[in-house]
């Protein structure tokens, strides 16, 4: 275990309000298990935090409103004393209060932010992990939880010198507790065979996001025009309108993201008889992501994949953009002004 904390937690250091302590040399690899299924044929226990494990201090207590009235009135409980009703107010803001939070933001030795940690701010000394990998460059779905899609692992930074920052967020509030400190990531050996340098790879990681970017918003642009042409669907049949007049559009709309599905996914009735379709532009973006999944390096494979993804993308775009941008919404315009009532989301 690392207890290099402990030489640094002086009477000083615990009056202050936090403290940061300096981890130490966080190893760089890709973590994988070679032991399989082994039944009870050996004793397994957890391993260490993958990654640079940053130890922090905090001295305030960051109870809520409602424990700290749960509290009292558990004393007075105790004392078989009257329990005053706090009031609506009170317990509006108690619903409504955001708990206290610590921020770690990591940056690269440019200073550019690669990384924030974030956790609910409890009193006494705690641990959190970095993974040594960047922040997620995935399009933000506010309706999910959690992601599990296939490119939920993010890519791993270079071996380097980073920095650590400990913060405070409180009422809306963030603010820096302490100094900032060094993170050390080296590799923990040398490979075999001599892959991509730090460099290089850093540039194929930023290009490989912006295609992905690029992929999701086109297929989110895709998401949105099915959703919109749902709605229009259902308004014509409430439109004082002869049904010839938009029926015929919005029959030709469908059958165009239609085969704009099936050429980007491949054909639904392959797929149901177990047919392979043609490499699609997701199978693509797979294997270029691979080149990010191990210390090598992309190879020339990798590479290929990946232009191969950006020209399939740059085919799909100007049909999904006429669609999304030009087709639907004349459309719409005409379907308001024949008195259609209004669509939600629009």
């Amino acid at each position: 275990d690392d207890y290099s904390a402990l030489r640094e937690m002086t009477p000083e250091v615990l009056l202050a309000k936090g403290t940061l302590f300096k981890p130490r040399t966080a190893k760089c690899y890709v973590p994988r298990s070679n032991l399989g299924n082994t039944g009870a044929d050996f004793y397994i226990a957890k391993n260490p935090d993958f990654g640079a494990v940053f130890t922090y201090y905090l001295a305030d207590d960051f109870s809520s409103l409602k424990k700290e009235r749960i509290k009292r009135e558990k004393t007075l409980n105790k004392k078989k004393a009257n329990i005053p009703f706090p009031g609506y107010a009170a317990l509006d803001q108690e619903n409504s209060e955001s708990p206290a939070k610590i921020w770690i933001t990591i940056k690269d030795a440019k200073g550019n932010i690669i990384r924030h940690l974030q956790e609910k701010a409890k009193k006494g000394t705690h641990r959190i992990a970095w993974d040594l990998r960047h922040a997620s460059t995935q399009a933000i779905n506010p309706n999910r939880k959690s992601g599990n899609n296939w490119n939920s692992g993010e890519p791993m930074v270079t071996p380097g010198q980073y920095s650590a920052q400990l913060s405070l967020e409180k009422d809306g509030v963030v603010a820096a507790i302490g100094e900032a400190v060094v993170v050390d990531v080296q590799p923990i050996r040398d490979g075999v065979l001599k892959g991509v340098n730090y460099v290089t790879l850093d540039n194929y990681r930023k290009e490989l996001t912006i295609v992905q970017n690029d992929l999701q918003r086109l297929m989110d642009q895709y998401d949105q025009a099915e959703t919109t042409l749902k709605g229009l669907k259902k308004a014509v049949i409430k439109t004082p309108v002869a049904p010839a007049s938009f029926v015929k559009d919005l029959f030709n709309v469908e059958k165009d993201l239609t085969a704009l599905m099936r050429k980007a996914e491949g054909s639904p009735a392959r797929e149901e008889i177990g047919e392979r379709n043609p490499p699609t532009i997701q199978n693509h973006m797979r294997a270029a992501y691979r080149g990010l999944s191990t210390t090598y390096g992309p190879t020339p494979l990798h590479r290929k994949s990946l232009a191969i993804a950006k020209e399939m993308l740059e085919e799909l775009r100007p049909e999904i953009e006429r669609i999304s941008k030009t087709v639907l919404p004349d459309l719409s315009k005409r379907l308001k002004q024949a008195g259609a009532p209004y669509i939600i989301g629009e």
